[in-house]
């Protein structure tokens, strides 16, 4: 996808994200506990350029991503979900068929990702002008994403992850 810059939201995303085991986490917490990954990774990019994130903040980030994300986002999710269940058993007619349904999720998975895409500028846009005002690294990190969730118990397997993530060096 075209557009990206160096230090954006996005590109951070596609790093962070791209190694496997982030996105082990980020499913995970998605899944059950219901967090937003977007939200996720935007609590550690922040924290990484030392933006604390509050109640006030996070409450602004909500109204703003919550109809693209509710209205779009989890539909097109369904959707991509229902047809890998629709092609993991075979439908009745013409073999083709389950390849059609492959083929049909291979482009909702597209269209989803090109959603997620429009969440995060819309997340990058609300918190372009909140400035630095803590450390970057892995304490702010770690605060913005407790203001998302309690990783204490068996969550903290997934915070450890996305704090080593997100500090590694060389990631924008």
């Amino acid at each position: 996808m075209s557009g990206a810059r160096s230090g954006d939201l996005w590109t951070f995303s596609l790093r962070v994200y791209g190694r496997a085991e982030v996105e082990a986490a980020c499913l995970g917490l998605q899944d059950g506990r219901g967090l937003d990954v977007n939200q996720i990774l935007l609590a550690c990019w922040l924290g990484r350029r030392g933006v604390l994130l509050d109640t006030a903040r996070l409450a602004d980030l909500e109204r703003a991503v919550a109809p693209w994300r509710d209205e779009v986002i989890r539909p097109l999710r369904g959707v991509r979900r229902a047809l890998k269940t629709v092609v993991q058993a075979p439908l009745p007619g013409d073999p083709a068929t389950s390849e059609d349904a492959g083929a049909i999720r291979a482009e909702v998975k597209v269209i989803e990702l090109a959603a997620e895409r429009v969440e995060q500028r819309i997340l990058e846009a609300v918190s372009a002008a909140w400035p630095p005002a803590a450390e970057p690294g892995a304490s702010t990190i770690g605060a913005n994403l407790a203001l998302l969730h309690d990783f204490s118990g068996q969550d903290r397997p997934a915070l450890e992850t996305l704090l080593a993530a997100a500090t590694e060096p060389g990631r924008p």
